[in-house]
């Protein structure tokens, strides 16, 4: 079957006949995910482990961590605006992995990946659904769909929040993006089986509201965009079924407001409350859209690095060309019978600021990513949209030299996917810069882990989590993580000589991590034996924090007077 490139069979604009094309997938579509998969892999991999620094991911880490060592069978997350869903799935990692500390990590970038998958169905039923002369075969719509999917995969904010935070929040953009595609396919001719995917969407939309309660904000536009293209649905029972599968995949969290007087939504009000006061929050409604505007333009562009100003971000080529992309993709999409993209993001986008005031750092970009796969989306049928009619327009002009600017064009797109690598190349160089990165802390876990004696504690500098501020992330909750999960005991203390005699017994030995100012001063009064035999090391705005093993000087009598031995016992 001729496609619509061919320009044998379409060689003009004019001449294109409406046409109906599939959306299902095949063999072609698996192959095509599949390599899109593996390159999200490849681009997330790096640091996963060690950038960011670990976050308050570790609260809802240890709350999953409660499941597999302790049996509890909670119905809520850790903060009881979220629900279970994503704790359990963690549960499981854990499990299978042997209670390992990366297992939460591994499972956020399985499920980051899945949604560039995800992202490349969504954008095809896009395509298709767009109709006309646009779709009359499945090449275009699968081009579409690679474009989508592999601006994705280099997204630096998908890359550094989404597939490198155990946030129950990162899991989001899959379940929504999948309920997205999933909506598509239930307002899209012909109706067979419409009902079956309105009921999934439902469902996902129920396990999304789990993962994060923003995306509540979702479903005015939904209800909307479904109705505006099936208004008739409504006498169906395939919406009340949808309604109920939501209830179905959020009844953990509503059977704990029903016997705790709900409390979830208590919370979540007293959380926003708290945003609100933040220092990195903005007052008022107007400033927060402007913020939210701004975070938004940055992740379609994949501004992930630190830059100086706001103009920084607005003038970057990147960012204005994928915005536009965007908004022209929703526009023409509406205009072509399809407004449910448009009248979600309208909807989100009216309705998070007056629930959440934070869009100032990098990491609250993850309130807006379920929106980006689908404005991706858009911004793909854009791109191969005017590449198509570039096409028409030199094969219905073959006296003029329009194939270079054809060739560019297709060049042009290439960028767009490659370009925000260079951005996260330097957001990396940056936190390897600052060592703001867990490498010291899992050094330090692994040296605690050789050489720890049986029942010995492990007292903790309490300065090791206050270095930078500026990234609202603390170091030593990342340290106390990882002590937590090797099953250490360990005490937080004043790096003093009287607070540290405090914490030892008279004949016990313990481990200690001190920076070297405080490893000199303790010396003076206690047997201090280094443990890291590496020479210093500069480490930016970081103290180098070292090991060591500290016990009480021994006193012995010598010629009729004490004298101290500086001997710890090993």
């Amino acid at each position: 079957m001729q496609t619509i490139l061919d320009p044998a069979a379409r060689p003009t604009l004019a001449a294109v006949a409406p046409r109906r094309t599939s959306s299902r997938l095949g063999a072609a579509d698996v192959a095509l995910v599949a390599i899109l998969t593996c390159v999200a892999a490849a681009v997330r991999w790096p640091y996963l482990w060690t950038i960011p620094r670990f976050t308050d991911e570790t609260l809802e880490v240890l709350h999953s961590l409660a499941i597999v060592r302790d049996g509890t069978r909670p119905l809520t997350n850790y903060d009881s605006y979220y629900g279970a869903l994503y704790n359990y799935v963690v549960a499981l990692g854990l499990w299978i992995s042997g209670e390992s500390p990366f297992a939460p990590r591994a499972v956020v970038i399985v499920a980051a990946i899945f949604t560039v998958g995800a992202t490349y169905g969504l954008a095809r039923e896009l395509a298709v659904g767009a109709g006309d002369h646009f779709v009359a075969g499945p090449w275009p719509s699968r081009a579409v769909g690679v474009l989508a999917a592999s601006m994705l995969a280099t997204n630096g904010q998908h890359v550094v929040v989404n597939s490198h935070i155990a946030w129950s929040n990162c899991l989001t953009p899959l379940f929504t993006t999948l309920a997205f595609w999933a909506l598509l396919r239930a307002t899209r001719p012909p109706q067979r089986r419409a009902g079956l995917a309105l009921a999934s969407a439902g469902l996902l939309l129920g396990l999304s509201l789990q993962t994060h309660p923003l995306v509540v904000t979702f479903l005015p536009g939904i209800a909307l965009g479904v109705l505006w293209r099936r208004w008739r649905i409504v006498a169906t029972p395939w919406p009340y079924l949808a309604a109920a599968l939501l209830l179905v995949g959020y009844g953990n969290v509503v059977a704990y407001n029903v016997g705790n007087g709900f409390e979830s939504f208590t919370s979540a009000r007293r959380m926003s409350g708290e945003y609100a006061q933040d220092q990195q929050a903005t007052n008022g409604y107007a400033p927060t859209v402007m913020s939210m505007g701004l975070m938004l333009a940055r992740s379609l562009g994949g501004a992930v690095d630190q830059r100086d100003s706001t103009l920084d971000y607005l003038a970057d080529p990147l960012v204005a060309v994928v915005c536009a992309l965007a908004a022209g993709g929703l526009l023409r999409l509406a205009w072509r019978g399809l407004p449910l993209p448009l009248v979600v993001v309208l909807s989100a986008l009216l309705l998070l600021p007056a629930v959440n005031s934070k869009f100032g750092t990098l990491l609250t970009s993850r309130y807006l990513m379920p929106l980006v796969p689908l404005l991706f989306a858009a911004a793909a049928v854009t791109w191969v949209g005017l590449a198509y009619r570039l096409r028409l327009f030199a094969d219905a002009r073959p006296s003029l030299r329009v194939r270079a600017p054809l060739a560019i064009w297709l060049l042009a797109g290439a960028v767009l996917v490659l370009a925000p690598l260079a951005s996260l190349g330097r957001y990396y160089e940056r936190a390897l810069a600052r060592t703001d990165t867990n490498e010291r802390i899992l050094r330090l876990a692994d040296e605690i882990a050789a050489a720890r004696g049986p029942a010995e504690p492990v007292l903790i500098d309490e300065a090791i989590g206050s270095e930078l501020p500026d990234t609202g992330v603390t170091e030593l909750r990342g340290f106390e993580h990882l002590l937590v999960f090797a099953r250490v005991p360990y005490r937080v203390v004043r790096p003093t000589p009287g607070r540290v005699l405090d914490e030892l017994d008279a004949d016990r030995t313990a481990l200690a991590v001190l920076n070297a100012r405080d490893a000199a001063a303790i010396g003076g009064r206690l047997a201090l034996t280094p443990l890291d035999p590496r020479p210093p090391v500069g480490a930016g705005r970081m103290t180098d924090y070292r090991l060591y093993r500290v016990a009480r000087r021994r006193a012995v009598r010598i010629a009729g007077r004490p004298r101290r031995l500086a001997r710890a016992r090993a």
